[in-house]
């Protein structure tokens, strides 16, 4: 039998772009995950194939043979109390690795843009956490230095109060950083005459920080544009990355609540054509895996003009090694069709897409007088499951999407769309729709929600 490992894994302060390509890594080739309560994360996403296990099964995991990776908030060697586990697998005799995390501490400092450290005012760094050391009167620390405290605002007033002891000023400058790095993120700032008041109402997790150097604090994660605004994306969950990713970076908390799944079809039939338009994204990746199903590659459309609704689809085309021999200037499929009609006379066009495309792309080519042919190459259906909490906006990339989540989910929700057709088919729907992308590309979506959210 295999012999099974632990490792334990520092997971960062919540925020799962501050993880280590190490942690990642490990967690998406997990056999078991065992997370503590302060570790937060989207397990589903970065470790799907791992089951989830609680403490108690630690050891037992581990001697069946399995990958076993213990999930712990921060950094495990840093307040982790993580000694008696590792003092538990070395008993047991199970191999173990100790992958270190972004703490609390760090993470807090940097989202809330305190200096710990600076030469003229702090050149002393201190952490502390439950009243430890500085349970036996008197504290022996240096004002020039800063303190950290893990002890969140559970006991402010005894850290004020043996500080002020200690010698120093009440006017020391003293922060909070609640939910570091996270939506919840938020600073209450104060001095140590006050902040026990201010900060009365903060929830864990949160750090402390005492010096001067506090009163530097150069905020920017707060002053991102679309902080504190919860925004749902509706998009697969395989191309969901991009649009999620972008609207977190600009401070949104984003809920990825998958409306549809796209199912290629397995046996499409693909003909040549003189001209092969593809009018999404999806359409050029089910057609190449359709291509390879046939023992065929790229080189089939040597000698094709190939047409692409916009440069999201463009883009799609070069990573398979074509380049696209026209773009539409509006990115819609109606517009790409107008642009290529006069090209297609007396010519061969195959539309390659879902199973549901817009009807006016067939009238206006065979209009022209083009030999129009579709072929089915996936399918879009509704997702299997649809689960979703109140947000500020939910966001639609296609019609489709739109009209799945109304009848899913309902329209309480203002919307988002990428262009006018889903627009159109949100109102529908009977979306209120706050605001519409004016380039219909995701990139044009984000900077219509920024201009929404001011």
């Amino acid at each position: 039998m295999t012999k099974g490992k632990v490792f334990l894994v520092g997971a960062g302060p919540g925020d799962p772009d501050l993880m280590t390509v190490r942690a990642r890594d490990l967690l998406r080739r997990a056999d078991v995950v065992v997370p503590d309560r302060l570790a937060p994360l989207d397990l589903e996403r970065l470790a799907p194939d791992a089951r989830i296990a609680q403490p108690e099964r630690l050891i037992r995991e581990a001697r069946a043979g399995r990958r076993v990776v213990r999930l712990r908030a921060g950094d495990p060697m840093t307040f982790g109390h993580v000694d008696e586990e590792i003092d538990a697998l070395r008993r047991a005799g199970i191999d173990f690795e100790i992958v270190p995390g972004v703490t609390a501490a760090l993470a807090a400092a940097a989202c809330a843009g305190i200096p710990m450290t600076r030469r003229d005012c702090a050149s002393r760094l201190t952490f502390v956490i439950g009243r430890g050391p500085m349970g036996e009167g008197g504290v022996d620390l240096d004002e020039r230095g800063t303190v950290v405290s893990y002890t969140g605002a559970a006991t402010l007033r005894e850290l004020a109060a043996k500080l002020r002891s200690g010698g120093w000023p009440a006017g020391t400058p003293a922060a909070v950083v609640e939910a570091a790095a996270t939506p919840r993120h938020r600073v209450v700032e104060g001095t140590l005459a006050d902040i026990a008041r201010r900060a009365r109402d903060v929830r864990a997790p949160a750090v402390t920080f005492v010096g001067k150097a506090v009163g530097l604090r150069a905020p920017w994660f707060e002053r991102r544009p679309l902080f504190g605004r919860r925004i749902v994306v509706t998009r697969p969950r395989d191309q969901a990355g991009d649009l999620a990713q972008r609207l977190a970076e600009l401070g949104a908390e984003v809920l990825t609540v998958p409306t549809i799944e796209i199912q290629p079809v397995p046996h499409a039939r693909i003909d040549d054509a003189d001209l092969l338009l593809f009018t999404s994204q999806n359409g050029v990746e089910c057609y190449f895996r359709r291509l390879r199903d046939l023992g065929r590659d790229s080189r089939r459309l040597a000698k094709t003009f190939v047409a692409a609704v916009g440069p999201a689809t463009a883009a799609a085309l070069e990573r398979h090694g074509v380049l696209a021999d026209f773009v539409a200037s509006e990115f819609t499929s109606e517009r790409l069709a107008r642009e290529i009609a006069p090209l297609g006379r007396g010519k061969t066009v195959l539309h390659a897409g879902a199973d549901r495309t817009n009807p006016e792309v067939r009238r206006i080519l065979e209009k022209h007088g083009a030999k129009f042919r579709k072929v089915t190459l996936y399918r879009i259906v509704p997702a299997q499951r649809l689960r979703c909490p109140d947000a500020d906006l939910v966001t639609f990339a296609s019609a489709e999407t739109a009209r799945q989540f109304a009848a899913r989910a309902g329209t309480r929700m203002p919307a988002a769309c990428i262009g006018p057709v889903s627009a159109k088919a949100a109102r529908d729907a009977g979306f209120r729709v706050a605001a519409v992308a004016k380039e219909y590309t995701l990139e044009g979506l984000v900077e219509a929600i920024v201009k929404w959210a001011r």
